[in-house]
């Protein structure tokens, strides 16, 4: 039988978390014998006041006949004493075997909970980069803190609902010993609560689930505003963004109302329903009972005490189902995001990827997004040999980072084939094959933690003194010793820190530590100055000696030395050359540059000025 992954977590690898249940289910199977032994000696310490003990005979008590039948006692009032402090003694170790289930529960929940958030973060680690794109970054983040959030008060719920019910059960066969009538009374009135019970229980539910659909938006809101605050107070936003907020805020509200109204209705439900109960059963008593009689005493309080208890213990179980409704829904989400279902996984199997021997050729390849877009690029066709550097400019949403992409490996091309060396890139294990990558993106993704941590973030094992290397090939180490903590300093939220440049130069460094065979640098040196950006240029030029240089640039000043450069235009391939050839074609690029120098000359004479 093929269980559900959400289900598989819960019950652990080959059902072994069964065993853990089973030893928290042994405890409180027995805390009920005890529950139900202890009410019978206190049943057979009053029935020694009146003296009788005839009333063992029809709660079939084996043990406890033989422990009467092998004790005596010299008055009535001493056995009276004895059997109270069994009694005692029994509740203590029950009480005892009760936070054990309790203790026991918690370390169960607290290893599912670590499982299920180690699942839910290797899923998505796992997801290919398009598959894992079509997600909202709030929703990832609600599907990444709900095991820690809800898992343990849910199992510490289910086992205070079955500790609660077999309380109870003990309670009812002590009940029908000493009165099948009375509790044939007391089980039509507990059906008629529960019947009216589970309808709360089913809002509660609903309630539950909607409440998480809001939770979730409003949660992808807060992380979609925190990360526009400089576009919402360039466009002085604030007003419509709290509009939004409050609207999701209000719909959270309603929802919460309802929840804790339905939620806190049924314990106010079972203490009314307690006390009519206990009432009408004293009125019933009289009936059933002789009340004229001694003997009868003692079993009419015992069964009201019975009664209480087990009225008690039934409405914690139900308000424990209660609490577990109201965990259900976010818990019910996560089969979202662990089912495979619609999904795409990153390949694992290939060739390991070892050395780039001689070219990267784009042979006829085309890309699509998704089928309802039209073509990202269009049967390109291009080599990159190696230890060269290739740019590739033109107009922006041509198709340069799309190339990137399928480079990468983020999205496999629609039509054609990316060969290494002759061999399709596909052959290729993906994880050996970015190793030998140093990627440098637009976005400078930098992390709260020191610099030494951040530009070491893509090797294992580098040494400090290969760190400082690559910082000054990229030019960053001057700056980096004008910080408080030098390559110890943390760099807070982002890196917001530093500046653009110096953000893109750690970038640089983190790509060059790892000593990749190819470096990939979209757009890397945008937000550098002239003179930083000369000494990156000439490092560049002095790396890509023994290694392969693929770059996207907009400023064609930046690139005039490469060994080739590609024009893309409406994603297809329109000129392939050195600068020289190019400008000499006097064609787009060519166009292009005229623009850019007279951009460039605009700016050298306003200088002047």
């Amino acid at each position: 039988m093929k269980i559900s992954p959400l289900m598989s977590i819960f019950l652990g690898e080959r059902m072994r978390n069964l065993w853990f249940f089973a030893i928290i289910m042994i405890p409180n199977f027995v805390s009920a014998l005890l529950e139900g032994a202890s009410f019978a000696f206190i049943l057979l310490a009053f029935s020694q006041i009146t003296g009788g003990k005839e009333t063992f005979s029809s709660l079939k008590l084996p043990l406890i006949h033989n422990l009467i039948e092998n004790l005596t006692f010299p008055t009535p009032f001493q056995a009276f004493i004895a059997w109270i402090l069994i009694a005692v003694i029994l509740q203590f170790i029950r009480s005892s075997l009760v936070f054990f289930t309790s203790y026991m529960t918690s370390k169960l929940s607290l290893k599912i909970q670590a499982i299920a958030q180690t699942r839910v973060y290797s899923q998505i680690l796992r997801l290919t980069f398009p598959c894992v794109n079509r997600y909202r970054l709030g929703d990832l983040a609600e599907y990444a803190k709900t095991p820690s959030t809800f898992i343990p008060p849910l199992l510490e719920a289910l086992n205070r609902s079955i500790n609660a019910v077999l309380m109870s059960l003990a309670a009812l066969y002590l009940m029908i010993g000493i009165s099948p009538t009375l509790t044939l009374i007391t089980l039509c009135l507990f059906i008629v609560v529960g019947i009216s019970q589970k309808k709360l229980i089913k809002k509660i539910i609903q309630s539950s689930t909607r409440l998480s659909e809001h939770m979730a938006d409003f949660g992808k809101l807060t992380i979609q505003t925190l990360e526009s605050l400089r576009l919402i107070h360039t466009y002085h936003r604030h007003n419509k963004v709290l509009r939004d907020i409050s609207t999701i805020l209000d719909d959270i509200s309603f929802t919460s109302k309802k929840l804790h109204f339905w939620n806190g209705s049924i314990p106010s439900i079972n203490e009314v329903f307690g006390v009519i109960s206990i009432g009408f059963l004293l009125v019933m008593s009289l009936v059933v009972f002789d009340s004229n009689h001694a003997e009868g005493i003692p079993c009419l309080f015992t069964f009201l005490v019975l009664a209480y208890r087990g009225s008690t213990r039934l409405q914690m179980g139900i308000s424990g189902i209660a609490t577990m409704a109201v965990y259900v829904g976010p818990i019910l989400r996560l089969k979202e995001i662990l089912n495979d279902e619609d999904k795409e996984y990153m390949p694992l199997v290939g060739h390991p990827f070892k050395t780039f021997k001689e070219s990267i050729e784009f042979r006829s390849v085309s890309l699509r997004y998704a089928k309802n877009l039209p073509s990202a690029v269009t049967d390109l066709s291009f080599t990159i040999p190696r230890c060269s550097i290739t740019a590739i400019v033109g107009p922006s949403g041509g198709g340069k980072s799309s190339i990137l992409d399928m480079l990468i490996r983020l999205y496999d091309p629609t039509e054609g084939k990316i060969l290494i060396d002759g061999h399709p890139i596909s052959e290729f294990e993906i994880t050996s094959w970015r190793h030998a990558l140093g990627v440098v993106s637009q976005e400078s993704n930098i992390f709260n933690d020191t610099v030494e941590e951040n530009i070491r973030f893509g090797v294992d094992n580098v040494t400090q003194n290969e760190i400082v290397e690559v910082a000054k090939l990229a030019g960053a180490h001057d700056f980096i010793l004008k910080l408080s903590e030098q390559y110890q300093t943390k760099l807070g939220e982002k890196g917001y820190k530093l500046s653009g440049g110096e953000l893109q130069r750690l970038s640089l460094a983190r790509a060059l530590v790892k000593n990749p065979q190819i470096l990939i640098l979209d757009e890397a040196t945008s937000s550098l100055d002239t003179f930083t950006e000369q000494a990156v240029q000439r490092a560049l030029e002095y790396f890509s000696r023994a290694r392969t240089v693929l770059i996207i640039a907009h400023r064609l000043s930046t690139i005039t030395s490469a060994d080739q450069i590609l024009y893309i235009e409406n994603g297809r391939l329109i000129e392939v050359g050195t600068h020289r050839d190019l400008v000499g074609k006097k064609g787009k690029y060519a166009h292009l540059w005229s623009l850019q120098s007279q951009v460039h000359e605009t700016k050298d004479n306003l200088s002047r000025l």
